[in-house]
């Protein structure tokens, strides 16, 4: 029954993977120019009758000297512009007090899927906002004073000590605590694939094999909502779900908490999220560290 239940959840959970990106225009508004007015000089005509005479390449020479542009003597301070360019990013991950889950999607003993989903499940009860960071498997991480990609690692390392040594190295990069982590092999995706109605989307099936790979289009929100409605339906909640378990259940590796109290947060939680509103981003494999400590931050916040 426990087993029952974490997969329950952990199937609610997993249809955030297609989340869909959102972005925001910026401001802008009207400046003013102020005009000043200028003084002109007073000019009087000559007394006598005596005949002007009027220079015209002194003239010319006037014309020419007004079109040249004036220059300006303009000081600019090294050090204000040295302050501009060493101005750290802001680092506002540790900021957040969100409910982060750390997923890992593979194939036997290829990496597919690293990902942080996170929740910020305590600023609102409705419309939660969240997000996820994807990871490439070409990502370098330090790990006991050595560099090493996370493809490296997951070949060093056995199942079920990957998912603590990666949560470890993730918590200290982007200054986050990780609630668990759930380690799934793409068996499980494939029975999916047959106990589920068929997804389909503009005229197209969707496989759900790809899912630990399934780049962000503009099919995710139905793609999205067509898994959160069969998962919510009684029939698969009572009837197909059980069968996915039975068959699927050797293919999952998780420090998940099974207590009815947290499977039913957990749940909650996820009929909460704002599935218009949910963030996707994937990073280089090289990120900069100001980018990787505020990334949490800048997803999840209303």
């Amino acid at each position: 029954m426990k087993k029952f239940l974490f997969i329950l959840a952990l199937l609610l959970i997993v249809p955030m993977f297609l989340p869909v990106s959102s972005s925001l225009l910026p401001d802008t508004s009207n400046s003013q120019i102020s005009e000043e007015e200028s003084n002109l000089p007073n000019y009087t005509l000559p007394n006598s009758k005596e005949e002007i005479k009027i220079d015209e390449s002194k003239i010319e020479e006037s014309k020419i000297e007004e079109s040249r542009p004036q220059e300006q003597n303009i000081k600019i301070e090294v050090s204000e512009v040295q302050e501009i360019i060493e101005k750290p990013l802001p680092k506002r991950n540790k900021e957040t007090d969100n409910l982060n889950i750390l997923f890992i999607g593979a194939d036997k003993d290829k990496l597919l899927m690293t990902a942080i989903y996170s929740i910020d499940h305590k600023n609102n009860k409705d419309n939660l906002k969240s997000g996820s960071v994807f990871f490439p498997s070409t990502t370098n991480l330090e790990y006991n004073g050595q560099q090493a990609s996370l493809q490296s690692l997951y070949k060093k390392y056995p199942e079920k000590d990957f998912g603590y040594i990666l949560v470890d190295i993730l918590e200290e990069l982007l200054e986050v605590d990780i609630a668990y982590h759930v380690h799934m092999d793409k068996a499980v995706l494939k029975e999916a694939n047959r106990i589920l109605d068929p997804i389909i989307v503009q005229g197209q099936r969707i496989n759900l094999e790809d899912i630990f790979e399934m780049p962000a289009t503009d099919k995710d929100q139905a793609v999205l909502g067509q898994l959160m409605e069969q998962f919510t339906r009684p029939t698969t909640y009572f009837y197909k779900l059980p069968a996915l378990v039975i068959k699927s259940s050797k293919h999952i590796a998780t420090d998940f908490p099974l207590t009815p109290e947290n499977l039913l947060l957990h749940f909650r939680i996820a009929r909460a999220v704002n599935m218009e509103a949910i963030d996707k981003v994937i990073l280089d494999k090289d990120s900069p560290e100001d980018i990787l400590k505020d990334i949490i931050y800048t997803i999840t916040t209303q």
